[in-house]
């Protein structure tokens, strides 16, 4: 009992610690891409301008030590091949990323939305919503992509590369709350533990 209770305990300080460590993730892309149906059709490109154009999903890199501690970096582009904007092009559809680390961490997926905006120039805005995926007791790395604006030169609504929109995730080492139901059980099994202890010294003394 006393070694399950130094081992809970133990856990639990994680995230109180440093955690140093090299994260590896695989990110793909999943825009709304239905020709005929309502809605800017989009396309997730590769960030070189070389080589295949469609974003068929990459491995990123980065090192994160102590809560606080971010890495940012361009993940994929978004580009739309629809002709001018079209009113039914300002309808919102889903386009979201998914982030997946294996092993025991798994993968998150970030939901958002792309839609065109009428202006001067028109444009188009994909948005996503952050989240947070655990990595240990404690501890998790919050993921979030800044809204991008794409199919735009800076002076007219365009198609293809020439309006690309990098989309750009941060990741931050952050603590997450532990359970409530967690620290009650330390002090439910603290309790079983003392009450078995004066029933040994009882026998005992008997």
């Amino acid at each position: 009992m006393k070694k399950f209770l130094l081992s809970c305990l133990a856990a639990a300080s994680i995230s109180g610690a440093a955690h140093a460590a090299t994260y590896s993730v695989d990110v793909t892309a999943t825009p709304f891409r239905v020709p005929g149906m309502a809605g800017l059709q989009t396309r997730a490109v590769v960030l070189s301008p070389s080589g295949p154009q469609n974003f068929n999903g990459a491995t990123y890199s980065f090192d994160l030590t102590n809560a606080g501690d971010s890495a940012s970096m361009n993940i994929y582009g978004l580009v739309h091949y629809d002709g001018p904007l079209d009113p039914d092009d300002l309808i919102p559809r889903p386009s979201t990323a998914t982030f997946d680390f294996g092993g025991t961490i798994g993968s998150l997926t970030i939901l958002g939305t792309s839609f065109g905006v009428a202006g001067a120039p028109a444009s188009a805005l994909a948005t996503f919503i952050s989240g947070i995926i655990s990595i240990a007791p404690g501890l998790g790395i919050q993921i979030t992509l800044a809204d991008t604006v794409f199919g735009t030169d800076g002076t007219s609504f365009v198609q293809g590369r020439a309006g690309i929109g990098f989309v750009k995730a941060t990741f931050e080492l952050v603590a997450v709350p532990v359970p409530a139901a967690f620290p009650l059980s330390l002090t439910a099994l603290g309790l079983m533990g003392f009450v078995a202890q004066r029933r040994k010294s009882r026998k005992t003394a008997a």
